[in-house]
């Protein structure tokens, strides 16, 4: 919450970037939509950056299975920096929805305010609306 982790707090990378987000040379992809369609992602990722280049199915399943989340549990000290041996794994679970196991409701209802209160003035929200949701149900249930 305080933003003491390896890359600094989430919201001073994420809340600038937003007003960018409509730029040609700019990507935006939500990991909860890349995670559901990998190869759709793939895919959208190559026509982003070379338009005309060939993109066949087998670079496609390539690129899937290399950037694929069991390829990033390994060496997760590429993604972070080392942690002591009685906390989480850097990379958990990959699944969407994971952090409804690990955040108690007080911790889910604080996170859900400091997104609203630091996302107040861009469209972040419009992006995981059904996390949103999500979050404000668990961190109503008591």
């Amino acid at each position: 919450m305080s933003g003491e982790v390896d890359f600094g707090d989430y919201f001073d990378h994420v809340v600038p970037w937003s007003e960018h987000w409509m730029r040609r040379n700019v990507l935006l992809l939500v990991y909860e939509n890349m995670i559901c369609d990998p190869p759709g992602a793939v895919r959208q990722i190559g026509r982003f950056l070379a338009p005309d280049a060939p993109l066949g199915e087998a670079l496609v399943a390539a690129v899937v299975e290399q950037s694929s989340f069991a390829r990033m549990r390994i060496d997760q000290q590429r993604w972070s920096s080392q942690r002591a041996p009685d906390t989480a794994p850097f990379i958990r679970s990959g699944r969407p929805g994971g952090w409804q196991s690990m955040l108690s409701h007080t911790q889910a209802r604080r996170l859900l305010q400091k997104f609203q209160a630091r996302t107040a003035e861009s469209p972040l929200g419009a992006l995981w609306p059904d996390i949103l949701e999500q979050a404000a149900y668990h961190s109503a249930v008591q």
